[in-house]
């Protein structure tokens, strides 16, 4: 997809988050057919979001599952949104759910969601304004 924000083109790529300013002239072009894609929106004025692309790992069938932790702060809302299958979230009471393709989890406030198994999240931080 081309996305052309205040009349520059950028080319933007499968997982590939790219911030600009709800305020922007925006025009598309697809080059390659359907995509889909997920816009994160808040108020300037009163919050702020950072979208990050994890990819959690299998390791090797002879030892356990690689774990990786995202800790969420106090103030902090964390979506763990799955882009593809494969990845098992675990929450602060040691219960495991597995997400399917696009499917969603929200952390509030200080703790930690674990992941682990083999695939992509996009990790979507939203953090309140002083």
């Amino acid at each position: 997809m081309v996305l052309t924000v205040d009349g520059v083109p950028r080319t933007v790529g499968p997982l590939s988050p790219f911030a600009f300013s709800g305020a922007a002239v925006t025009d598309c072009r697809l080059v390659a057919g359907r995509v889909r894609n997920l816009n994160v929106m808040t108020r300037r004025e009163r919050a702020r979001a950072q979208v990050r692309i994890v990819t959690v790992a299998a390791e090797p069938a002879e030892s356990a599952d690689s774990v990786l932790e995202a800790e969420c702060a106090e103030g902090e809302t964390l979506l763990v949104m799955a882009t593809t299958e494969g990845v098992v979230v675990g929450g602060p009471n040691g219960r495991e759910t597995a997400l399917g393709r696009l499917d969603c989890v929200r952390r509030e406030g200080r703790g930690v969601l674990t992941l682990r198994g083999d695939g992509v999240v996009a990790e979507i931080r939203i953090t309140g304004m002083p």
